[in-house]
């Protein structure tokens, strides 16, 4: 016989099981609670319903790098301060894995503007990632604690950075025809089986319309051997593209943006889906895709909107699937980041304010019924377990 905890725990999943099998469910709105601070961001959020971020206090409006920054762990309704390091002007919590692992830079007096990577496992204290390295963004950590980001010279160029087994490696880059010019290249993201996606810089051509040379964003992958691939992005007109996120399944999100001659600097940006190789733009101009789930279902924004995107294509305002009260006192802007529980982080505005929450899906009648039944099936069982002792 499984364990109560177990055997509940299974029940209750049920719930959720049984509304993503039939129709989409309602959600309800957890706010999250905001820090006491000029400005606060999101950036991570795990199956276990833990999300990190990080606070910006303002310093001298003449000195961009005399801003403070506090990193924030939310858990289980609570929001805690993220410790260390104690000097300097603070540090960005980035992302978390399901491991309670959380990843983010940090930025010293004597370091400025140069950014260094940390972890945090969890419960301890801000810890620096191997290699000596100045001017690194983290960006992604998988449950295997693998880490990807970029490396950035002031001015110049940026390349990929991983961090595995204790060992930093720089991503091979795109090569560019005229050395002379800056390249760039960043990883984003990347999934457990150890797969890279991010963006890569081609060449760097004049455009007459506006009378500058422009570096070319190309979409990219990086195998489980390190050897680069170039994902297909051919839209009308000047493209950039950027891979966000990878799931197992070797689903690609991310952003990619048309240039059209005569027009503005960028014509605007679409959410991208590459399924084996072939990309599809999702939504409408001024469209982001943010994260994937296992199941295929991406989230973003389109247009000022949160909507998530379902595995066949369809595109749903998050609006729509709002609970009761909520759907009357929320205007979501964004959907964040999506985990495999069926949860959302969103963005959005409540009584005129710029907030955060997480969507969290209302049990149907039917499927609170069916946890009820179970429960007093499994009190029946320990009754009569008891007698046979």
């Amino acid at each position: 016989m499984k364990p109560l905890h177990i055997a509940i725990a299974l029940l209750c999943g049920a719930c959720i099981q049984s509304a993503a099998a039939g129709p989409l469910p309602r959600y309800q709105v957890e706010a999250l609670a905001a820090p006491d601070l000029n400005e606060y961001h999101v950036t991570g959020f795990n199956d276990h319903g833990q999300v990190v971020g990080y606070s910006v206090n303002e310093g001298d409006p003449e000195d961009w790098w005399d801003d403070r920054y506090v990193s924030y762990l939310w858990s289980a309704g609570r929001v805690q301060r993220l410790t260390g390091p104690e000097n300097g002007l603070g540090a960005k919590a980035t992302g978390i894995n399901d491991n309670g692992v959380i990843l983010g830079q940090r930025l010293n007096e004597e370091d400025r503007p140069f950014w260094k990577p940390v972890v945090w496992q969890p419960g301890a204290e801000a810890t620096p990632l191997p290699g000596r390295i100045d001017g690194a963004l983290t960006h992604d950590i998988n449950n295997n604690g693998v880490v990807v980001g970029e490396h950035y010279f002031q001015g110049s160029h940026s390349e990929g950075l991983v961090w595995r087994n204790g060992q930093l490696t720089q991503l091979q880059n795109l090569p560019n025809p005229n050395q002379q010019d800056p390249w760039y290249g960043g990883a984003l993201g990347l999934n457990d089986r150890g797969l890279i996606v991010g963006y890569g810089s081609i060449t760097v051509q004049e455009v007459p319309a506006v009378n500058a040379d422009i570096t070319r964003a190309q979409a990219v992958m990086w195998e489980e051997n390190g050897n680069l691939k170039v994902l297909d992005s051919q839209i009308e007109g000047w493209e950039f593209a950027y891979a966000r996120d990878i799931n197992e399944a070797g689903r690609i999100i991310g952003t990619a943006e048309r240039f059209e001659s005569g027009g503005p600097w960028h014509d605007g940006q679409q959410a991208a889906l590459w399924v084996d190789g072939e990309l599809t733009l999702l939504g409408d101009l001024g469209s982001q895709a943010l994260d994937i789930t296992e199941d295929g279902i991406v989230v973003g924004t389109n247009k000022g909107d949160g909507v998530i995107w379902l595995s066949d294509g369809t595109m749903l305002s998050v609006d729509s699937l709002l609970d009761g009260t909520d759907a009357a006192s929320w205007d979501i802007l964004s959907v964040q980041a999506a985990n495999d529980v069926g949860q959302y982080l969103v963005s959005g505005r409540v009584d005129g304010q710029l907030r955060y929450a997480i969507l969290t899906p209302v049990p149907e009648p039917e499927s609170v019924a069916l946890v009820l039944a179970g429960l007093g099936l499994l009190g029946v069982r320990l009754r009569q377990r008891r007698r046979a002792v």
